[in-house]
């Protein structure tokens, strides 16, 4: 079924709010209705693109962040700010708390990002809350040590969380924040910014970047950090992934590449704007999503589907 006949009445309504790349032949794109909003009605549409054919599912809650992983089938993971999970699979939907407890999230110290790492999810947001999910069902706290660490500002959080593996992870945030673990514990890094970093990515070849508001794009390794004065853009850069020996990142309206050396802007439609934003990759393609746009690349060509 072509995305215009799942969409229907609510086609020209539509907007994308992320993207998770299973492979090559399967997607899951996150959206809400833009007049279900204006009514303050709390919503996901999830989209599923799979070997050319869309389908869609609605969820009765907000969301900030999804992934899909086997557990042990294949199950889709939507993150709800109060620390809810959402989990679809063949067998149905079903929901998981992460934290019950009081100290946890909620709907005002809401949860920002899930993320595999190493066949382990993760979830962070504010108040520096970073969980890890050891079973079904059972989320335990990972940040020990974070929040006692002296003249912390109490006011700030997690924006996002990647690693190489459990022994080397890293979490970047408000305030320019960027935190890694190692030897069983997180230490924080010498940022070169108070500026809010939305998003951060470690690379097959062991570097890690990171970007943000006012256009900041970072890299760096544990302690050392520095900017890379790429000067295309002082919009916030959303997102970021690795894909084709390059770094993308992408603002609210264009995509950027940059190879370890220049920087540029990727046309993706000649002659023609189109809303960015989210970005992932995988199994040999990269989709960008805007708040109305769904692109995908194979390292060749671009083809927009939306």
């Amino acid at each position: 079924m072509e995305i215009k006949q799942v969409l229907g009445e609510h086609y020209n309504d539509i907007r994308f709010t992320g993207v998770f790349v299973y492979d090559r032949n399967l997607a899951f794109i996150r959206a809400q209705l833009k007049s279900l909003n204006s009514k303050g009605i709390d919503h996901t549409i999830m989209i599923r693109y799979k070997n050319g054919d869309w389908g869609q599912y609605i969820i009765e809650a907000p969301s900030t962040s999804h992934c899909l992983m086997e557990d042990p089938d294949l199950k889709v993971f939507l993150l709800v700010p109060d620390g809810n999970v959402h989990v679809a699979s063949k067998q149905g939907f079903s929901w998981e708390k992460i934290d019950t407890k009081s100290g946890g999230p909620n709907s005002l110290k809401a949860l920002t990002e899930i993320r595999i790492i190493s066949g382990k999810l993760y979830s962070v947001g504010m108040g520096r809350m970073i969980y890890r999910r050891d079973s079904v069902n059972h989320w335990s706290r990972f940040d020990i040590g974070i929040n006692e660490t002296p003249h912390l500002d109490p006011i700030s959080g997690f924006k996002s969380i990647n690693g190489f593996d459990v022994t080397e992870m890293y979490t970047v945030g408000f305030k320019g924040e960027i935190w890694f673990f190692e030897e069983n514990q997180w230490k924080p890094a010498s940022s070169p910014t108070n500026l809010k970093l939305e998003s951060i990515v470690c690379t097959t070849g062991r570097q890690v970047f990171s970007c943000g508001a006012s256009g900041l794009l970072l890299q760096g390794r544990k302690e050392v950090w520095h900017v890379i004065d790429h000067g295309l853009t002082t919009n916030t850069l959303w997102s970021i992934e690795e894909f084709d020996n390059s770094i993308f990142f992408a603002d609210s309206s264009a995509l950027y590449r940059y190879d370890g050396h220049t920087s540029k802007k990727v046309d993706i439609e000649v002659g023609k704007p189109i809303s960015c934003s989210y970005l992932h990759a995988n199994d040999g393609v990269l989709w960008s999503v805007g708040e109305s746009n769904i692109a995908r690349y194979d390292g060749q060509n671009w083809e927009v589907l939306f």
